[in-house]
């Protein structure tokens, strides 16, 4: 069975077989979040966002190459059986088709929506076939392992299909017929289903794909009767006789069944489609009296009628011939003209051989009568065979210019035809190849624009790759709340491998209150261990003194930094979560080592030589980094500035060495001043650090970085 719910992310759909009664509004909402492939021949090939109509035959090349050009993950074949009174005698042959191609595919789910006649009681043809397409498919599943759903519905209705049922009604009644006859009792009950209701179970079937059995059946609302239809139809024409079948002539009876549909989706049909008659006529006439304009009218009536054009034509320019021949009798120059040939030759080269036959026919009288006219006997015209050789060359010239004229007309239509092939051809790859172009683009987006793609992973690393480890700590808190969606991040830093506490470097404002500055290491045995190996700790029995998430980060061989996920959702509690921190914490690590070795490198440009008191402008580069964290509520610090009351650098040194710690910063300022950036301390703790100062017999008081000395450092 599938492991996961199909409504939880987009899916390559295939829809195929009797497609015509889908419409791109009942798509959408059957399918939202789908792209849709519709292969049938009642469509026309046009595409609408995310929906793709192709008008192709299930057995065609075309549908082969569209099913491989696509990675469909669910086809669903309609069976041409859903219309009413419809005979398909290529149902099988289609099916096999269409498995075939999936035998070649990594479809998941296959759903055959077939009619209801399987559930007949009678015994007929219909039926056959239906319960040997369901066995088809039972057995390509099997083979296969593919999920299958066998989905029976009552038969549906469609005013713009203009092979269904309901369509031909409303056209019977538009032509202005006299008389419909109906196929079944009028007390009887319709057994149709509207597709309103269709594209509701389709919803629910692909959010909740587990429900159910294998085979489905769908029951109809059947409120209506056929008196019902009728009356309808005579509310639109008065005139109407509508005669309905007697009981004999009853369609099958339908075995009962459970409603299992019903309980496992929450489903039953809302509309009977009898009742949105009105609608469904409307449809139809805005679909069928689209007035044509001017040039389409002319079109029409060049095509149409052609025939009637060309006898009108053939009599006027006989009556033309006729008085050509009188008015140049006399004329020397224009007898030398045979105008009853030229008519001929120009009918037979327009029109064919037959219109050239009739010409001939024509200008054979006329000839006839020139001769009469002339004097000569009826009975010498017709026994000489010296005045036979005129009417037979008209004959002849007729035949060999309709000859070449067909001959013409048949290579033009051959190459025509030819030349729409590959139009049709050039259309169907261009299609394929701007839907291909299409998703790539949308992939191309998704992938960058992902929130694990990447462009994320770009991003993460543009933000992270700084020589100053300070400003890669307070950058990486914010890179992993967007990253992670999480805001209960805290990164704590371990000095030495005796060290028996950890000191707080960072953290997300969220829990700031929360934490303590310096974490005792005690208890966290099986935490170190974890993270010294590389692996991501979880909080697996739910400790509630322990964060959810341990990540740590090697600095030659030891550990040297904590990152700590104190809160998930359940959401997050997985394998793909744990790896997401362990590629920040990867990340991170190649960053911060270097930081620390390149730190490392150019200490003698960071301390006054010999001391462990930092110059004016690394301590100001420092301090601004400080403060930037401190804005965004990421950590906080305090400013002290101590007066050295006469002693020289090296002195302060000696005196400050082992009274601060490790994460305390002394610069000595232009003013004569030494200054000391204590990180994570606040208005809870500023008081310990101000003993500590005074007890060394300095004085010391809180300032703010806005008074010190050369603030325009601080500024930029």
């Amino acid at each position: 069975m599938s492991q996961y719910n199909v409504g939880d992310y987009s899916v390559n759909t295939l829809l195929c077989g009797n497609i015509g009664y889908w419409n791109t509004e009942t798509l959408k909402y059957a399918f939202p979040e789908d792209s849709l492939v519709l292969c049938g021949t009642d469509c026309e090939e046009k595409k609408d966002q995310n929906i793709k109509w192709f008008q192709l035959e299930v057995k065609s090349q075309r549908f082969k190459t569209v099913f491989h050009t696509y990675d469909f993950e669910r086809v669903i074949y309609m069976s041409e059986y859903l219309t009413y009174h419809t005979s398909a005698e290529n149902e099988l042959e289609n099916i096999r088709n269409l498995l075939r191609n999936c035998r070649k595919s990594a479809i998941s789910q296959l759903i055959y929506f077939t009619s209801d006649v399987v559930c007949s009681i009678e015994e007929n043809s219909k039926r056959m076939i239906l319960e040997a397409a369901e066995r088809l498919f039972h057995y390509y599943a099997k083979q296969c392992k593919v999920d299958l759903r066998i989905i029976r519905s009552p038969f549906l209705l469609s005013p713009v299909k203009k092979n269904d049922y309901l369509y031909g009604l409303f056209h019977t009644v538009y032509m202005k017929k006299d008389q419909i006859r109906m196929d079944a009792p009028e007390e009887e009950h319709d057994h149709f289903m509207d597709m309103r209701d269709i594209a509701e179970f389709f919803y629910r079937l692909s959010n909740n794909w587990e429900a159910g059995e294998g085979v489905l059946r769908l029951f109809p609302v059947a409120k209506c009767t056929f008196r019902d239809l009728g009356e309808f139809l005579k509310s639109i024409d008065p005139g109407l006789t509508v005669q309905y079948a007697d009981h004999s002539a009853s369609r099958p009876f339908f075995r009962k069944g459970e409603n299992t549909v019903r309980t496992a989706f929450g489903w039953s049909p809302m509309y009977d489609p009898l009742e949105s008659l009105p609608t469904y006529y409307k449809e139809y006439l805005k679909l069928n009296e689209k007035k044509p304009g001017l040039r389409e009218r002319i079109s029409r009536f060049v095509h149409l009628k052609s025939s009637t054009v060309m006898v009108i034509e053939l009599l006027l320019t006989a009556l033309f011939v006729e008085y050509m021949n009188h008015i140049s009798g006399n004329s020397v120059q224009f007898r030398m003209i045979d105008y009853r040939l030229l008519y001929v030759v120009i009918f037979a080269s327009v029109y064919g051989t037959n219109a050239g036959f009739l010409a001939s026919i024509i200008e054979s009288f006329s000839l006839a009568l020139a001769y009469y006219q002339r004097g000569s006997n009826w009975l010498m015209i017709f026994y000489d065979p010296g005045n036979w050789l005129p009417f037979i060359f008209l004959y002849v010239v007729a035949a060999v210019c309709g000859y070449v004229k067909q001959k013409n007309d048949e290579n033009f239509h051959f190459i025509q035809e030819e030349n729409n092939s590959l139009k049709e051809r050039l259309h169907f790859i261009t299609s394929l190849y701007e839907e291909a172009l299409d998703y790539k683009n949308q992939y191309r987006k998704d992938l960058i624009g992902s929130r694990d793609g990447f462009g994320r992973i770009f991003e993460v690393v543009q933000r992270l790759s700084n020589t100053v480890p300070e400003k890669i700590f307070a950058e990486s808190i914010p890179v992993m709340e967007d990253v992670l969606e999480n805001n209960s991040i805290a990164i704590y830093t371990i000095n030495d491998v005796s060290a028996k506490y950890a000191r707080l470097e960072i953290c997300s404002n969220g829990i700031s209150s929360e934490l303590k500055k310096s974490l005792h290491l005690s208890g966290y045995e099986k935490i170190l261990e974890t993270v010294k190996s590389g692996r991501v700790w979880f909080n697996r029995n739910l400790q509630s003194d322990f964060p959810m998430y341990v990540a740590g980060i090697l600095a030659e061989g030891k550990l040297s930094v904590l990152i700590m996920i104190y809160h998930a959702e359940y959401g997050q509690t997985n394998n793909y979560y744990a790896n997401l921190i362990r590629i920040l914490s990867g990340l991170m690590e190649n960053f911060i080592v270097k930081a620390w070795e390149y730190r490392h490198a150019i200490e003698e440009r960071i301390y006054i030589s010999g001391t462990n008191i930092a110059k004016w402008d690394y301590f100001t580069e420092q301090l601004k980094i400080e403060s930037d964290a401190a804005a965004h509520h990421l950590t906080s610090f305090r400013l002290f500035q101590i007066d050295p009351e006469g002693k020289s650098v090296t002195d302060l040194d000696i005196l400050f060495k082992n009274k601060t710690r490790v994460h305390d910063l002394i610069g000595y300022g232009p003013d004569g001043f030494l200054y000391m950036l204590a990180a994570q301390v606040d208005e809870n703790s500023e008081q310990i650090v101000l003993d500590r100062i005074l007890a060394m017999g300095l004085s010391c008081r809180i300032v703010s970085a806005d008074t010190l000395p050369h603030t325009d450092i601080l500024q930029k």
